[in-house]
């Protein structure tokens, strides 16, 4: 069985309009978002085997607040790809398809609408991604090579502005 957590970046800022959308930082609230899921997750108990990021900045960000809380002592692997960044579908199952056989809980940091349509191709249920939204898919599949469409079940969903997981 393997699992995938699918999180999207929390709220970024536009105050700076000389950044590129790629360097664009977390907000406060988004800040305060990515702590809050961050704990929540953290209170699962639910461990990655695996992290893969975007190398987006406000990914970068959101995924730190993961780490800090699910691996206080630097355990995880976490792998940086800068191809989840403005992906299409067939871009994120790419990524998806290629990751390592003994990873069987993997958490993706990224954007929309790539997740939202990922999300959607995994369980067969289209759920909107707002910043910092998180969906933990079961599939059972012995390796990533092997995902098709609707093979997964949503097990959770959360977000900032609903309640926890």
């Amino acid at each position: 069985m393997k699992e995938l957590l699918i999180v999207r970046h929390a709220k970024s800022s536009w105050e700076d309009d000389t950044l590129s959308d790629f360097e664009r930082p977390l907000n406060e609230r988004g800040e305060k978002e990515a702590l809050s899921m961050a704990q929540q997750a953290a209170v699962s108990e639910w461990r990655p085997d695996l992290i893969v990021c975007s190398t987006a900045l406000r990914a970068q960000q959101t995924m730190r607040y993961f780490v800090s809380a699910l691996d206080p002592e630097g355990n995880i692997q976490v792998r940086h790809e800068k191809n989840i960044y403005d992906a299409t579908i067939a871009s994120l199952l790419d990524i998806v398809n290629g990751l390592p056989k003994e990873a069987n809980r993997v958490i993706l940091f990224g954007h929309n609408p790539g997740f939202s349509k990922l999300l959607a191709f995994l369980t067969g249920e289209y759920y909107d991604m707002p910043t910092c939204a998180c969906g933990l898919v079961q599939m059972e599949i012995e390796d990533w090579i092997y995902l098709y469409e609707n093979c997964g079940t949503l097990k959770a969903y959360n977000y900032p502005r609903r309640s926890a997981i």
